[in-house]
């Protein structure tokens, strides 16, 4: 059996059990601690969100309920400027949407990405995701819709 670290495991259950509101909270008290220029972290989530996928199985319809947890957890991260983990979290749905050929929350992963790696500064990488993103997508960020044009 493997042990995770508390604290990503605990928010990988939040946003899995549907607390988002719980989850977003739980983000910020991580992050109260940090320095206001500092980007907070939230190291190991990566690892405990793949042992809640496997934890849901194989089948299709477990397939489709773990993408829509992982998206749901690099949407909080991102809301809360976890943008090291957000980034990371937000390429595995990109991968996974691929790989399952469903487009659901694949465009979105794609420019929310990109918008994580240009608040990283990783400028050649924003471009280069930016560039993957189809003409018109958009996403909602801080109550704006924005567009892929937009950034």
């Amino acid at each position: 059996m493997v042990l995770l670290p508390l604290v990503p495991a605990k928010f990988v259950s939040l946003v899995f059990d549907r607390l988002y509101d719980e989850a977003s909270a739980f983000l910020r008290e991580q992050c109260d601690g940090a320095s206001g220029d500092e980007i907070p972290r939230l190291v190991g989530v990566e690892e405990a969100l793949r042992s809640k996928v496997e934890q849901l199985g194989s089948s299709p319809s477990a397939q489709r309920q773990a993408l829509a947890g992982i998206y749901m957890a690099a949407h909080q991260l991102r809301r809360q400027k976890y943008w090291h983990e957000a980034e990371a979290v937000y390429l595995e749905v990109v991968e996974r949407s691929l790989a399952t050929n469903e487009a659901f929350f694949l465009n979105d992963a794609r420019l929310s990405r990109a918008v994580c790696l240009k608040n990283l500064g990783r400028m050649s990488e924003y471009e280069r995701a930016k560039a993957e993103v189809p003409a018109g997508t958009t996403t909602l960020i801080d109550g704006v819709n924005w567009r892929v044009e937009d950034l």
